[in-house]
């Protein structure tokens, strides 16, 4: 169950947004803020979730996607939901878990509030089972979360893991993840430098984000600068014709 689609296969889901406004509740586990089972090769970018999940009966809570399963692609993407997962397990800012294939996490962030957890629990996503996650971090609330094998970025942490960060005092946790090898970085450690991922673009990772005409963070955590017009990767030029892809 998930605000957009339940179970999209293949295909590009891009530039959706689904505000404050937005409820997701499930008794059967798999709720997603935007996507409830994303399989096979498709492409979410450039999308956000802001509203509530929950899930009274199994597990896979994501705030963005509940589980991945395929070569699914998520980049500059971002939720800032608020989940409440009744004590289930593989609960994630981002994503609930992967569980086949060799997804991608790129440029990506949660700041989620988790109001509890079970187990296998992460800021950004629950359960790692492997793929990639790059240049993406979490600034999720779990201080009133308590939780078996969670971590501040992955409850499982298994895949490839690169230039990732976390803030240690919203975590209210030190350890990257609660299972796995999976490595990132902490950051606001004792509430020392809060605004580390607020109105800041060359703090890592943001140095590797695009905030000439995609991202900007004036003020606040990162957010899309011209949401609903146009957002331009890039421009392919003939004699007759601009192209903005």
């Amino acid at each position: 169950i998930a605000s957009l689609v339940g179970s999209p296969t293949d295909g590009v889901i891009s530039n959706v947004r689904a505000d404050n406004t937005n409820s997701v509740i499930s008794t059967s586990g798999s709720a997603g803020g935007l996507v409830g089972i994303a399989y096979g090769t498709l492409q979410l970018s450039k999308s956000y979730y802001n509203g509530t999940v929950e899930s009274a009966g199994a597990g896979y809570i994501g705030g963005l996607v509940a589980r991945l399963q395929g070569n699914v692609v998520i980049s500059d993407s971002y939720s800032r939901a608020t989940i409440t997962t009744n004590n289930n397990s593989y609960a994630g800012g981002l994503v609930g878990a992967n569980l086949s294939g060799s997804p991608q996490v790129l440029r990506s962030y949660a700041a989620v509030t988790f109001n509890d957890m079970g187990t296998y629990n992460g800021g950004l996503i629950g359960g790692y089972f492997g793929g990639t996650v790059q240049d993406s971090f979490s600034a999720s609330d779990m201080t009133a979360a308590a939780g078996t094998l969670s971590g501040a970025l992955f409850g499982v942490g298994d895949g490839t893991s690169t230039n990732n960060y976390f803030d240690r005092t919203l975590a209210n946790r030190a350890a990257c993840t609660g299972s796995g090898a999976a490595a990132c970085t902490g950051v606001n450690v004792a509430n020392a430098d809060p605004n580390y991922f607020i109105s800041n673009n060359t703090n890592a990772p943001l140095n590797t984000w695009n905030f000439n005409n995609l991202w900007t963070n004036y003020g606040e955590l990162p957010h899309f600068a011209t949401f609903g017009a146009a957002q331009v990767g890039n421009i392919s030029t003939t004699a007759s014709s601009i192209a903005f892809i």
